[in-house]
């Protein structure tokens, strides 16, 4: 197994830097589980629940983003994100 870490976000924003960095990140995570949804749909007749379910976590992180935000924002407060993702190259089992 390969493993890459790498910094997404790294930094210090406004509440509305962090907010449109945020929420742009997430509604395109939600844009692209539902084109899956639409593509399983079209080409195989059914939905991704995966995605279905992903989409709703994706709905409540961002509602907690803006909770979380808009608080920041009120208190006149910078905020500071820190995002890193960790790419791993799994290698597939072959068939038996």
């Amino acid at each position: 197994m390969n493993q890459e870490e790498l910094d997404l976000i790294k930094g210090v924003f406004t509440s509305a830097e962090a907010k449109d960095i945020l929420l742009c990140l997430i509604d395109n995570k939600i844009k692209f589980h539902n084109e899956k949804i639409f593509s399983d749909k079209e080409r195989f007749g059914f939905d991704c629940t995966e995605s279905v379910n992903r989409i709703s976590e994706l709905r409540k992180t961002r509602e907690r983003i803006i909770e979380v935000l808009a608080k920041s924002a009120l208190a006149g407060n910078d905020v500071s994100i820190h995002s890193q993702i960790v790419i791993e190259s799994l290698i597939k089992e072959e068939a038996a």
